[in-house]
């Protein structure tokens, strides 16, 4: 068995970022997709919410206040998943993007524990 030699930079690589004109940030709360004829991930990204109804009623009062009437609400019930863009992706980078998102899920849980732990020994003082 051949003995793997030591990993050694060989070089340094600089990235710049250009900003696309269509650039936005999304809150997601969702994914749905799965594997095209080539291989690739396809995900489609998706937000979720309450529809915006088509008309409300409210009734008047001679107060000036204002009550919905939920009864004369029209709209549909369920829920709105709007897809605001879809990605495909190689299997390599989806781990890769799947390793980025864990190491950041785990900075948040730190973050979050250290706040914690601070709020808590403020509290023991008080």
């Amino acid at each position: 068995m051949q003995k793997k030699k030591p990993k050694r930079k060989i070089k340094e690589v600089a990235f710049e970022y250009k900003v696309s004109p269509n650039y936005a940030v999304y809150s997601i709360s969702g994914m749905t997709g799965g594997l095209n004829a080539y291989g690739d991930i396809v995900m489609n990204a998706f937000s979720e919410r309450h529809p915006i109804p088509r008309k409300i009623v409210n009734a008047l009062y001679n107060d000036g206040s204002m009550k919905e009437l939920p009864d004369k609400t029209e709209g549909t019930q369920s829920l709105i998943r709007n897809v605001h863009f879809g990605l495909a992706v190689k299997p390599a980078i989806a781990r890769a993007i799947a390793r980025w998102l864990n190491e950041k899920a785990d900075e948040f849980d730190k973050l979050m524990a250290q706040q914690l732990a601070e709020a808590e020994k403020n509290a023991k003082k008080k």
